[in-house]
């Protein structure tokens, strides 16, 4: 909303215009006008940390609440924002509250379990919002995400926060309008203007004549791409708005390969696209930039070879609606990765940064030369604290190596705080197989609904362990069958 539509909404007062009937309720006034308000407005200060809830000498008051975004920032909106957020705690979610633009705080619904959702109104008018939650636990320790996503890139003052997930969603709403252009192997980057009779060549060819790649929908038509950038000096670029590249109507193109440097690109949208071999999307270093594949397909010819979509530097990669079959490496890269499978792979399907929700792997393959893999292994090279973990609703099949490793490196990551493992299945399908290890300090572990179903799960203290002491806190296991526990006391049962 600007200054003109507000003026238009005052005015509909006086004769009512249905376009600046936010809500809906038959009438334009002041809960109308507070809503357009809200929207027009923006956060001016940090929202504040809540004080923990309950009292000091209850389980779990110095736990912080576990909760991430379930969207993708940067995403397009139109009607309706729906924006949610998973939570957990051992204690249980009170509520979780979600504000846009510095306008009312609304309490989100709780659909399944763990996941919180609010829908807020989108005018016509295009508009770049941020959104912050606070997740409050029954008893403990409050979580507000919010933050910037500036200076994520790997190595940037922010990048440790958003990694943790602390920082805030943003999205874009409205009527939003697409620039379209089309690429094709018989077009011409030199002659073409990006019209489907007088297509592009290559994907950096046709990104470095349109140059301002914001809200671009980029068609390829049936072929083999590079994805690689434009020829210098000609560039790509973007700020808040992906550049998509996706199918002509009824085409299907695949990426085969892919060059060091990428686009340079911020923001860049894949799209039921296939990504064959070898191929990974890389970006520039040392500048913020997320990638997202939907509905996308990593597809290969050997179980140790390629996969994983994108590599590098990226701030975020997110991988939704997707699979990986007969690669190597289905999704380690991922940042978060939702509704996903992976199927005939032999290395860690789940990065040490990964956030899970709804995914299933199955048939892992062992590789020749006897390589170790786990279903997900989080350890960290790096000094900086890591917390804020979630792990939900995973089913793996046939995988006949460990489920789990979480380890500390000397001079690395010693702690890992606030993790959440709920609902999650690994059978093995073989016998004596080794089981699974926690080696990680910990002040807070939530384990629900767990079935490690022929394979053992061990707490020990790691060779690498700075203080040769095991350190935990707050760990509950809830509601879950395992073979076999080595079990330190600190660990609760319910």
């Amino acid at each position: 909303m600007n200054a003109q539509e507000l003026a238009q909404l005052l005015n509909s007062w006086m004769e009512y215009n249905s376009e600046y009937d936010y809500n809906k309720d038959g009438v334009v006034n002041a809960e109308d006008l507070a809503q357009g308000l809200a929207e027009w407005s923006s956060f001016s200060e940090p929202t504040e940390e809540p004080d923990p809830v309950g009292t000091p000498d209850q389980l779990g008051y110095d736990a912080k609440a576990i909760a991430r975004w379930l969207n993708v920032p940067f995403s397009n909106h139109s009607y309706l924002a729906f924006i949610s957020v998973l939570a957990y705690h051992i204690n249980g979610i009170d509520k979780v509250m979600m504000c846009r633009d510095g306008g009312n705080w609304v309490q989100a619904k709780e659909g399944p379990e763990g996941v919180y959702t609010v829908g807020f109104f989108c005018s016509d008018s295009p508009k770049f919002s941020e959104i912050r939650a606070v997740v409050y636990p029954k008893c403990g320790i409050p979580r507000v995400l919010q933050g910037p996503l500036n200076n994520s890139y790997v190595g940037g003052d922010n990048h440790l926060n958003v990694r943790n997930g602390n920082h805030s969603m943003f999205i874009n709403s409205g009527n939003l309008q697409n620039r379209e252009y089309h690429v094709s192997p018989t077009g011409n980057d030199d002659t073409g203007d990006g019209s489907i009779q007088n297509p592009f060549r290559t994907i950096g060819g046709a990104c470095g004549v349109i140059g301002n790649c914001d809200g671009v929908n980029l068609y390829l038509a049936n072929g083999d791409y590079e994805y690689s950038g434009p020829k210098y000096p000609k560039k790509a670029y973007n700020e808040y708005r992906y550049l998509t590249i996706l199918p002509e109507s009824g085409h299907k193109p695949r990426i085969t390969s892919a060059k060091l440097g990428g686009l340079g690109c911020k923001l860049v949208h894949f799209s039921e696209i296939d990504f064959v071999g070898d191929t990974q999307c890389r970006t520039p270093s040392g500048r913020d930039s997320y990638a997202w594949f939907d509905n996308c397909r990593a597809i290969g010819t050997s179980p140790e070879v390629g996969g994983g979509f994108a590599a590098g530097g990226w701030s975020l990669i997110s991988v939704t609606n997707s699979s990986a079959n007969t690669v190597r490496n289905c999704f380690r890269n991922a940042t978060l990765l939702i509704n996903s499978t992976g199927q005939f792979f032999s290395d860690t399907p789940i990065g040490q940064d990964t956030i899970v929700y709804n995914c299933m792997f199955t048939d892992f393959v062992r590789n020749s030369n006897g390589d170790h893999a786990d279903v997900f292994h989080w350890f960290y090279t790096k000094p900086g604290y890591r917390e804020n973990r979630i792990i939900s609703n995973l089913n793996v099949s046939r995988f006949s190596l460990q489920g789990w490793q979480v380890n500390p490196i000397t001079g690395g990551g010693q702690q890992l705080d606030n993790v959440a493992l709920v609902s999650i299945n690994i059978s093995k399908n073989v016998q004596n197989a080794a089981g699974s290890w926690w080696y990680m300090d910990t002040n807070h572990l939530y384990m629900k609904n767990v079935n490690l179903v022929d394979q053992p799960l061990r707490w020990k203290i790691h060779g690498q362990d700075d203080d040769d002491k095991l350190t935990l806190r707050n760990v509950v296991v809830e509601s879950s069958f395992i073979n076999h526990v080595w079990l330190p006391p600190e660990v609760i049962i319910r």
